[in-house]
């Protein structure tokens, strides 16, 4: 795995622990911020529930209002838009996943070598992904089946 792909997984990953506002003292609706939507997502990978993975939501109009959850022990990711306010704005967006894990195959002596890979292949991954889904008014539940056949990035 480059250190490109390394950095752009853990900022996804740190991108959505500063959203989860699970230690903040509620803050109020953003100006700007449009209607949410409850919007739920499941994945599976390799034909398995996995917990963990983050779920990451960008308009594909550009907006700022995107959205990130990740997966309980049931496969099922919540999603929240910014500072945890639980929901999604209606839109088309483009969906990527990532699941940190150790590199078991790190090597401190090699400059190359990552600590840190996604469990999850890097097709689904930020800037590769083809998966998308279309939020609109009401309840939105989406599943999402990924393809376990190539092996995880290193």
């Amino acid at each position: 795995m480059t250190r490109i792909n390394c950095t752009i997984i853990i900022s996804l990953a740190a991108i959505y622990c500063i959203s989860c506002n699970n230690h903040r003292p509620k803050l109020e609706r953003p100006d700007g911020m449009p209607a949410l939507h409850p919007c739920s997502v499941e994945v599976t990978f390799g034909g398995q529930i996995i917990e963990g993975v983050v779920a990451s939501l960008t308009p594909e109009d550009g907006s700022k209002w995107g959205a990130s959850g990740s997966t309980d022990k049931t496969g099922t990711a919540v999603m929240s838009t910014s500072y945890g306010f639980k929901g999604v704005p209606i839109g088309k967006y483009t969906v990527a996943f990532v699941r940190i894990i150790q590199n078991p195959d790190f090597n401190d002596n090699d400059p190359k070598s990552m600590p840190f890979c996604s469990l999850i292949p890097a097709k689904y991954g930020e800037g590769k992904s083809k998966e998308t889904l279309e939020i609109t008014v009401g309840k939105n539940s989406f599943t999402f089946v990924l393809d376990a056949g190539e092996e995880f990035v290193k």
